[in-house]
């Protein structure tokens, strides 16, 4: 009589792999406002993105022959992918006492991680723009805003365009539409009434807000709970993100634990692409 082929590992980790990529699609919202290549299915790990020089036109005399001939030149911005990765160790009790439930639940908390990571990894590139607005101790305006879009609309950046900030950040500007009383922001009626009635400013002069709420622990620049943090206004094509793959989920079993090692990888790299179409903005961030 032919035995009975089991498939709990197989299930449990597809079920991981499944909802791990659920939670990077809904969690790591950066990556999505942002310039992407894909080198899943192509070899190589480094992805070249040509930057075309400005030409110049000329005014023509009526009749006359074009005779000038103008030399297309390319430079390229690279960017690498490079792997990232998590571990979990998932003991024999309690994959059998909650089967499927363990390989979601491990999938959601690894996809977590590698979310947390990607966003991250985006984050840290607005400290590398090379136009800044900002200071110091000093908590983010519209003014700010609407002078970090001015200089992207002057660099020709081509839209459309995103804010990223942090909670604090963000909270700092919406209390701005609080002060309903003053000439500066009483401009918009509409915006402040909307501000008020759902608790959130979805857009801002044109451009979409993006809040990044897990950054890294701790108090140093960049990181979640900082007392000034770099955030981003950019252009979907400052920036770049490429994926060699998505997120690969592995089991090793691990006799001595009684159990099994739970492996998450992706593999991605992030860049700037143009320069000057990206503009860090210098904010208070945790008072």
């Amino acid at each position: 009589m032919a035995g009975t082929t089991t498939t709990t590992a197989d299930d449990l980790v597809q079920a991981a792999i499944a909802e791990a990529r659920l939670v990077i699609d809904q969690r790591a919202r950066l990556k999505n406002f942002v310039l992407r290549r894909s080198l899943e299915h192509v070899p190589g790990k480094t992805v070249d993105f040509p930057l075309w020089a400005n030409v110049t036109a000329a005014a023509l005399t009526e009749g006359t022959d074009l005779t000038t001939n103008t030399a297309l030149s390319t430079t390229k911005a690279s960017i690498t992918a490079a792997e990232v990765g998590v571990m979990t160790t998932v003991s024999d009790l309690a994959e059998t006492a909650t089967e499927q439930q363990v390989g979601v639940d491990a999938g959601k908390i690894l996809g977590n991680a590698i979310a947390r990571k990607i966003n991250q990894d985006l984050f840290a590139q607005f400290d590398s723009f090379t136009t800044e607005v900002g200071t110091t101790d000093t908590d983010i305006t519209p003014d700010l805003v609407r002078s970090a879009l001015s200089r992207l609309v002057q660099s020709n950046a081509p839209g459309p365009y995103t804010l990223a900030v942090t909670p604090h950040v963000y909270d700092d500007l919406l209390a701005a539409w609080d002060q309903t009383g003053t000439a500066v922001y009483r401009f918009s009626q509409t915006l402040t009434e909307d501000a008020q009635r759902k608790g959130i400013i979805d857009e801002l002069y044109g451009v979409n807000i993006v809040i990044v709420s897990d950054l890294a622990d701790g108090t140093d620049a960049g990181e979640r709970d900082a007392a000034d943090i770099v955030c981003g206004m950019f252009s979907a094509e400052a920036l770049g993100y490429v994926e060699k793959w998505p997120v690969r989920i592995e089991r090793q079993r691990d006799a001595s634990l009684r159990g099994y090692e739970l492996v998450a990888t992706a593999c991605y790299g992030t860049g700037i692409i143009h320069d000057a179409w990206g503009v860090g903005l210098l904010a208070d961030n945790k008072d």
